[in-house]
């Protein structure tokens, strides 16, 4: 029942798409800046293997690489995403990109590599199986800073690393959240290397920290994490230590990225025999309501209900749903997010899913 209802659904959603494929790569445009320059608001530029220059843009595109893993983007000047349409969002798919800017925009990535650091301000951010850090640069050796910066942002990350600077001088960071929001799901957090370093995570008081099924580590016998407001669950610190309180905190993992014709998997984290029910949408979105006590990341105009599950002795619940084998679903987008608890405010996952391949 529930399999149908999700492919009834993005059949829907699929039949209301209208973009143009731009191609990079032999045969099409050389550059990913090209195709940015011929592309639309919705459009979606599929890159073949090689090194690219990197790019500015504002538009809200998708940016696949054909082969996760095999293309780089890199400049001078890193790639930055501004100012991109209200309610719009761009999407990163197996890119390496050597800096990655966010300003004022709505973005995903998914099986990304940002090896020089990732900053975001005033953006909506989600993460999914991405690797972040902030390597020393080979022409500024001793340059350290922090691999992601979160400022007046909200971010979610579901299987990604955040790593700070290794071997640093002492002052590196993994991540600095400003006036924003991290929930994280099943990531791995890293300070400084250097005992005298800095700590994987930096959170000002404005700012709120939410994690589930981590691994948080620093070199040194100080707490990986400083940070005033948020709360831990299942979370393993090294060295150990109690930065914040620890309390349910609803985690999201999935099997793998969307593929149409193939299973989709998720799995929910929560307390022993809670419910989660499960919303879907074509499009991420931002609100709040008191009765959540983090941001309802789905387009509520057109969110959907896709499942109710109960979680075992564990706190584990799963589903799996077949993905139509339909072409028109192939780089489109669909996002799950679930709700759980018995106590108001409730819980509210990350996002998982993004772009289906």
């Amino acid at each position: 029942m529930r399999a149908h209802l999700l492919a009834a659904s993005l059949a829907i959603a699929s039949g209301t798409i209208a973009q143009s494929t731009l191609h990079v790569g032999p045969g099409g445009y050389a550059q990913i800046t090209d195709a940015l320059a011929a592309a639309a608001d919705g459009d979606v530029i599929l890159v073949a293997a090689g090194s690219y220059a990197s790019f500015i843009t504002n538009k809200a595109v998708t940016i696949r690489a054909l082969v996760p893993g095999t293309v780089t983007s890199s400049g001078p000047f890193g790639n930055v995403l501004l100012n991109l349409p209200a309610g719009q969002a761009i999407h990163l798919v197996g890119l390496t990109l050597d800096s990655l800017a966010v300003f004022n925009a709505r973005a995903s990535l998914d099986l990304c590599t940002v090896p020089f650091g990732l900053s975001a301000i005033d953006a909506d951010l989600h993460l999914q199986d991405c690797s972040i850090s902030r390597q020393q640069h080979s022409t500024i050796p001793f340059l350290p800073g922090t691999a992601l910066t979160a400022t007046n942002s909200v971010v979610t990350a579901v299987g990604t690393t955040v790593r700070a600077t290794p071997g640093d001088l002492g002052i590196a960071t993994g991540m600095k959240l400003v006036g924003s929001r991290f929930h994280g799901s099943g990531v791995v957090l890293e300070g400084s290397d250097n005992a005298a370093g800095g700590p994987a995570v930096a959170a000002d008081a404005a700012s709120t920290l939410w994690l589930v099924d981590a691994m948080v580590s620093r070199a040194g016998n100080r707490c990986p994490i400083e940070a005033s407001a948020g709360r831990l669950f299942r979370t393993r610190l090294t060295p150990a230590c109690s930065p914040l309180p620890t309390g349910l905190v609803l985690g999201i993992d999935r099997s793998g990225p969307l593929a149409a014709g193939s299973p989709f998997g998720l799995a929910f984290r929560t307390a022993p025999f809670h419910l989660v029910a499960v919303f879907a949408s074509r499009d991420a979105g931002r609100s709040s309501t008191p009765w959540l006590e983090q941001d309802l990341l789905l387009d509520l105009g057109g969110a959907w209900p896709a499942a109710l599950l109960l979680a075992g002795p564990s706190g584990r619940a799963a589903t799996t749903w077949q993905v139509p084998a339909s072409t028109s679903l192939v780089d489109t987008t669909v996002w799950f997010q679930g709700i759980s608890g018995y106590t108001l405010p409730l819980q509210a996952s990350g996002l998982a899913g993004g772009v289906v391949r």
